[in-house]
C-alpha cells in the first residue's frame, strides 16, 4: 500500500507544479492592443485602440486591407467603454503590448490621474508604455493617422518619440512607471509631451496619405505640456522645453545655433553631452538654486568669417554658446516660474535630499517661493572637435579669396 502512495504521490505533485495558465486565452481570441487613447466626450469617457490585423503583417498578406484597426466606444468608465467594444468586436482586448498611451486635451485639463488610473492598477499592463498629449485633435483622431514608415501608426508613434527624444530635445518620452513616481512625489510636477497633426487630416486618414512623395498630413510631437496638481495647464515651447532636458539630463544629442562673432551669420554646433547637476544652496535662510553644467559640442556647421586654427577664435565661439545655453535656461526656468508655478524641474526634490528640516517648513508653501527661487548658472562649454576640415570654405574678405583648408 505505501509503494502504491508512494507511485501515486509523483505524478500528483507534478500535475500541480505543471498545470495551466487559469486565465489563458487562445492568440486567435485576442486582438493585441499596440496604442490607445482616450477622450472626454459629452459627460462620457471615449476609448480607442489601435489593434494589430495578423493577416496583413505576414510576409503574404491576404488581401488588401489595414494592417492597424482602431475600435472606439463611451462609456461612464474607463474599463466599462474598453469591455462595450465586444459589441462589434470577436476578439477580447489584451493590452500586454501596449507601447503608447494618448491623453485628449479635453482629459488632461481635467484631471490625468483618472485616465491613467486603468493601466496603474490592472495587472496585465506593463508600466512600460509611453504617455503624451494630443493638441488641438482628439486621442481618437491621432490614432486614425495613416503612418508612412510603419504599417501600425502606433510603431510610428512609439520610434519617432523615443528616437526625437535621443537626438532632439524638446521631446521627453516620459514612460508610465516614470509618470506613477512624479505623480507620488509631493516635490515635483509632471510633464508630457504634445502630439498634433499638420496638413489635411482627413486625407491623412486615407490610404492615400501614403501613396506620394509628401504626405498631405503628418503628425508633429511639440512642446511639453505642464501639469499642476493634476491638471494640464499649459504649453511650453520649443526653446523652453530644452531647458528641462538639459536638467534632467535628458539629451543625449541636439542642435544649437548663434550668430557669429561681429556678423549676422550664424554657426552650428552638436552637443553630444550635457550633464547637469542641481546644487540647492540657502542664502539668508531663503533657498537658491545653482545649475552646474557640462556641456561637450562639435562644430556642426560654420558661416562665419574666422581662422578656427587659432584658440582665440575657438574659445570665443565657445563663449558665444555658453551664453546662449545660459539663456535658453534662464528664460524656460523663469517662464515656467512667473507663468505656471510648478516645479516640473524637481528643484523641490533637490532641497528635501540636502536639507530636510528647512523643507518641512518650506514646503508649505513651495509654490509661492519657487516663484521667487533665485537660479544660478555654472556651465563649463567646451567645443572638442572641428570636422573633417577646420576652416570654411567660404571667402574670407581679409584675405581676398577663400580660406586655406587646414
Amino acid at each position: 500500500m505505501k509503494a502504491l502512495m508512494r507511485v501515486l504521490a509523483v505524478p500528483i505533485l507534478l500535475a500541480l507544479v505543471l498545470s495551466g495558465c487559469w486565465d489563458r486565452n487562445e492568440l486567435n481570441n485576442l486582438a493585441i492592443i499596440l496604442a490607445a487613447g482616450v477622450d472626454y466626450v459629452d459627460g462620457m469617457y471615449e476609448v480607442s485602440v489601435q489593434t494589430i490585423d495578423p493577416s496583413q503583417t505576414s510576409k503574404n498578406p491576404k488581401g488588401i486591407r489595414s494592417a492597424a484597426i482602431l475600435y472606439s466606444e463611451r462609456g461612464p468608465t474607463l474599463i466599462e467603454a474598453a469591455r462595450k467594444m465586444t459589441i462589434k468586436r470577436s476578439r477580447l482586448n489584451y493590452t500586454g503590448h501596449i507601447r503608447l498611451y494618448l491623453l485628449g486635451e479635453s482629459i488632461a485639463r481635467r484631471g490625468i490621474t483618472e485616465a491613467l488610473e486603468v493601466g496603474f492598477r490592472l495587472p496585465g499592463i506593463r508600466p512600460d508604455y509611453y504617455i503624451a498629449i494630443t493638441r488641438g485633435y482628439t486621442a481618437k483622431e491621432i490614432l486614425s493617422l495613416v503612418t508612412p514608415f510603419e504599417q501600425i501608426p502606433a510603431m510610428d508613434f512609439v520610434k519617432s518619440l523615443a528616437i526625437s527624444e535621443a537626438v532632439w530635445a524638446p521631446t521627453t518620452a516620459v514612460r508610465a512607471l516614470e509618470m506613477q513616481q512624479i505623480l507620488l512625489s509631493d516635490s515635483r510636477q509632471p510633464v508630457l509631451t504634445g502630439i498634433t497633426v499638420i496638413g489635411d487630416f482627413r486625407k491623412g486618414q486615407t490610404a492615400g496619405n501614403v501613396k506620394q512623395p509628401k504626405s498631405p498630413a503628418e503628425y508633429r510631437y511639440t512642446g511639453l505640456g505642464v501639469i499642476k496638481n493634476d491638471k494640464l495647464v499649459g504649453w511650453m515651447n520649443e526653446s523652453d522645453s530644452k531647458s528641462y532636458a538639459y536638467i534632467h539630463n535628458l539629451v543625449k544629442s541636439t542642435i544649437a545655433s548663434t550668430e557669429c562673432p561681429n556678423s549676422s551669420e550664424r554657426f552650428a554646433i552638436e552637443l553630444n553631452r550635457v550633464h547637469t547637476s542641481l546644487k540647492p544652496l540657502v542664502r539668508n535662510g531663503e533657498p537658491a538654486m545653482k545649475l552646474a553644467m557640462q556641456v561637450e559640442s562639435n562644430l556642426a556647421e560654420v558661416n562665419c568669417d574666422i581662422d578656427l586654427t587659432k584658440e582665440a577664435s575657438i574659445a570665443k565661439l565657445e563663449s558665444l554658446m555658453r551664453e546662449k545655453v545660459k539663456d535658453v535656461m534662464s528664460d524656460g526656468i523663469r517662464h515656467v516660474q512667473q507663468q505656471y508655478g510648478a516645479d516640473i524641474y524637481g528643484f523641490g526634490e533637490a532641497f528635501y535630499r540636502k536639507y530636510p528640516k528647512q523643507w518641512r517648513t518650506w514646503h508649505k508653501d513651495w509654490e509661492t517661493r519657487f516663484r521667487e527661487l533665485p537660479i544660478e548658472f555654472d556651465i563649463r562649454y567646451r567645443i572638442e572637435r572641428m570636422g573633417k576640415n577646420k576652416n570654411s570654405v567660404k571667402s574670407n574678405p581679409d584675405k581676398g579669396g577663400r580660406t586655406e583648408w587646414r
